[in-house]
């Protein structure tokens, strides 16, 4: 199939983020700046794969300008260790997906452009990356964030929780 995107989303692709479930099951291909989720099943047989769900959303523009610069993501989504809740960072914020139905069910930050996330085993919190503002801690409740760091890796691209 051949589709035509306009020059404005052309650049748009190279947001594509990927996070598969725990059991191997499911996977998720995310696009934080065009604001699109793909919920995709996976069989052991990989010929046998199947779209679930595709859910487009809003992926907002909350005063960054469109031509400003974003760099490409790095580890761009994340399932909570429930399995419930994708995030998925954006040029615009970041947004908490609810996998059941692939909803949005909160965004943060959408004043800012991030390039990684991970969320704690706990799931209370959400670490967010991005070169700019450096390392940023996200209540995911309250929504509150605090800047960790402005990192000793002076430009971070990518974050992993790892126990």
């Amino acid at each position: 199939m051949l589709r035509y995107i306009a020059p404005e989303y052309s650049a748009l692709p190279r947001y594509y983020t990927l996070a598969l479930s725990a059991d191997g099951s499911t996977l998720y291909a995310a696009n934080g700046a065009s604001g699109v989720v793909t919920a995709v099943h996976l069989d052991v047989d990989v010929t046998n794969a199947r779209i679930i769900k595709t859910v487009h959303f809003n992926a907002g523009n909350a005063g960054v300008a469109s031509s400003e610069p974003a760099p490409a993501m790095h580890n761009g989504a994340a399932l909570a260790l429930d399995q419930k809740s994708l995030y998925v960072a954006g040029r615009h914020g970041i947004w908490q997906i609810n996998t059941a139905d692939l909803q949005v069910h909160r965004s943060y930050l959408t004043r800012k452009s991030f390039t990684g996330i991970t969320p704690t085993p706990a799931g209370q919190t959400l670490y967010a990356v991005s070169p700019a503002p450096g390392i940023i801690a996200i209540g995911v409740n309250s929504g509150k964030f605090q800047q960790i760091t402005q990192s000793f890796a002076h430009t971070p691209w990518s974050i992993a929780w790892i126990e």
